[in-house]
């Protein structure tokens, strides 16, 4: 990767490997809150949600793989290559390392479960295949873009421009992995949050609790847009052949596991409930009507019966009493 911009290659790194390793601190201690929380929270049965929890493992996992190759990679370019004549930006601009390469595999498989996760939960809440039929084709397409950029770093020592992040034959697919991602994530984010909210409505005036599924609804929009945001400007600095598209993107790798502990940890916590309590509301409404008359027929037939005996019935029909002398 060449020097290329207004930024140099080795200061972008030199910069961008610190508030990595911040952002990895925070996302550290969301680790432990979302463990937590998945542990004490569990079934009536007496289990926690399995799946959720290994998710948020492997989010850490390639969150700590990650700063862990970028530290030994920083400690190479400056210390190891010191002495040698643009030795930190060749170190960092070479394309066929074996770090390098491996250091993008875990990306992509992070962004690749944190999109899973989205696009997950927006099937629980929809419970219909259609509606994740958009974002599933939208992460398949992140993952063979991905695959192409991957593989074209394999064999970059064999092949032309392998120190130019910005070459035409890389830079087609980079744009294309970040831009399908963006869409995936936007898509299933928007999805779930507006059924949510349709949820919310539903139920806003039959719950009996002070609902939890519009705080819900923002926390999953506030977290898709926080990571969507990073992708945009990802897109637009690689798009001007700037080196802080380093900086950015090294960032982005624990906000990736921040936003999505967040999005874990809010509906470990209320999703269940709330989704349950939305459905039954809705169910009673579409049958309200019929059960009414039917508690009404009960009703009259039972007044009918005791009005010869001049006695008092109470017969409730849900929060209605009726009253016969």
């Amino acid at each position: 990767m060449a020097a290329t911009g207004m930024m140099a290659l080795d200061y972008a790194v030199a910069v961008s490997i610190p508030l990595e390793a911040i952002f990895y601190g925070f996302s550290v201690y969301m680790f432990g809150v979302t463990c937590s929380d998945l542990i004490k929270r569990r079934t009536p049965s007496g289990q926690f949600n399995y799946k959720m929890l290994a998710t948020a493992c492997f989010l850490f996992m390639f969150s700590t793989i990650h700063i862990g190759i970028d530290i030994h990679r920083l400690v190479d370019g400056f210390v190891k290559h010191r002495d040698t004549v643009n030795g930190p930006v060749i170190y960092f601009g070479d394309l066929g390392s074996f770090t390098w390469f491996f250091r993008n595999l875990i990306y992509a498989l992070q962004t690749l479960l944190g999109d899973g996760i989205v696009i997950y939960r927006c099937y629980v809440v929809w419970s219909t295949i259609w509606v994740v039929i958009l974002p599933i084709t939208l992460w398949f397409t992140t993952l063979i873009t991905g695959s192409a950029v991957l593989w074209f770093f394999a064999h970059a020592r064999t092949s032309e421009n392998n120190s130019d992040i910005f070459n035409a034959n890389l830079s087609h697919w980079i744009s294309a992995f970040f831009a399908s991602t963006l869409a995936a994530n936007a898509v299933a984010t928007a999805f779930l949050a507006f059924r949510l909210w349709t949820l919310d409505r539903a139920v806003s005036g039959l719950r009996t609790t002070k609902g939890n599924i519009s705080d819900l609804a923002r926390v999953v929009v506030d977290s898709g847009t926080i990571y969507s945001s990073f992708l945009v400007i990802i897109i637009g600095f690689y798009a001007l052949k700037s080196n802080v598209q380093t900086i950015i993107m090294d960032i982005t790798m624990p906000i990736i596991s921040i936003c999505f502990y967040l999005i874990i940890t809010r509906l470990s916590r209320r999703q269940e409930s709330a989704i349950g309590e939305a459905f039954i509301c809705e169910i009673s409404k579409s049958i309200s009507g019929q059960m009414f008359k039917l508690k009404m027929t009960i009703a009259k037939f039972q007044m009918d019966m005791y009005s010869s005996k001049n006695k008092t019935l109470e017969s409730q029909v849900g929060n209605t009493k009726l009253r016969c002398i």
